[in-house]
């Protein structure tokens, strides 16, 4: 049998009670820690699918899309060390082709987009990288 809890507030005996629009609104809806380099994906939530696009590129596909494209995308990667180039970045994809799109290209309600390469350094210019550890999580509202 299936059931529903229906209730405006959580109340622990000892930490106190908070409204349950905190847990709801405040919760990543989609979450993953994805391998570029091997493309596995390690642990997820939300996650149908990451398609390995080209290196330093790869795209994240929901199993339940997104209210819109209006959600807030966070993501770190392991830090690498390349010769004189220490860190490495992650990004949302805004650009496709030479054409810059914006928001549009990279957000989608069932989609989204990541780059990642290494820091320039004083002697060589950025470049393409498929990171071992990728931590992405959205906030917002879904679908």
């Amino acid at each position: 049998m299936a059931g529903k809890i229906i209730a405006d507030t959580l109340e622990h005996s000892t930490a106190g009670s908070i409204a349950t629009n905190y847990v709801v609104e405040g919760s990543a809806k989609m979450v993953t820690n994805y391998d570029h380099a091997s493309a596995t994906v390690r642990s997820s939530t939300n996650v149908s699918s990451v398609a390995d696009d080209a290196t330093g590129k790869f795209t994240i596909s929901y199993t339940s899309s997104m209210n819109d494209i209006n959600y807030s995308p966070s993501a770190i990667c392991l830090t690498d060390f390349d010769g004189g180039r220490a860190g490495n970045f992650v990004g949302l994809r805004i650009t496709d082709n030479g054409s810059p799109n914006a928001r549009s290209n990279a957000f989608a309600t069932n989609t989204l987009a990541i780059d990642t390469a290494y820091a320039s350094d004083g002697s060589s210019n950025a470049a393409a990288v498929d990171n071992d550890a990728n931590c992405v999580q959205v906030f917002g509202d879904l679908a």
